[in-house]
């Protein structure tokens, strides 16, 4: 929908943004995006990387967590026009300065997809897992903190 309109941020524990510029490395976060017009009906999280000045790192590809960040088996999960990242604990990449964002892609569903993306994903056979999605795919980025 292109009157559609959205937003990534990173949430604490108590489901609040976190507005300040730095984060603890360890602190349990998680990835919220989301319509902010109420005009898509649905989405759900097809990639993710965590990004610093020099290095991005996928968290989520295809759907499904890396192996490291988050399991293999588990995706982003879709609640209607939010998707929620499972909770994981802020960490540095290797290299770079002490920063992090997160830079993730999602694709709009003709019809509500809620559930995990991971499950979407497989559940698609016969296509090819890494198969192209066949509806519009869009990008949306976080704001950029400091570790420490």
């Amino acid at each position: 929908n292109s009157s559609a309109r959205f937003t990534l941020k990173v949430w604490d524990v108590l489901g609040q943004e976190v507005m300040s510029d730095h984060i603890s490395i360890g602190r349990k976060i998680q990835l919220v995006a989301w319509d902010t017009t109420g005009q898509l009906n649905s989405f759900r999280a097809l990639s993710c990387a965590a990004v610093n000045s020099i290095k991005s790192y996928f968290i989520l590809r295809a759907g499904c967590g890396d192996g490291l960040i988050f399991p293999k088996t588990v995706g982003f999960e879709t609640r209607g026009n939010c998707v929620y990242s499972p909770w994981f604990d802020a960490f540095k990449l290797s290299g770079g300065d002490n920063t992090i964002r997160f830079e993730c892609t999602y694709t709009a569903c003709d019809q509500t997809c809620n559930g995990d993306s991971c499950e979407v994903e497989v559940d698609r056979l016969p296509k090819p897992k890494r198969s192209l999605p066949d509806k519009p795919v869009f990008g949306l980025v976080s704001r950029s903190f400091r570790l420490n």
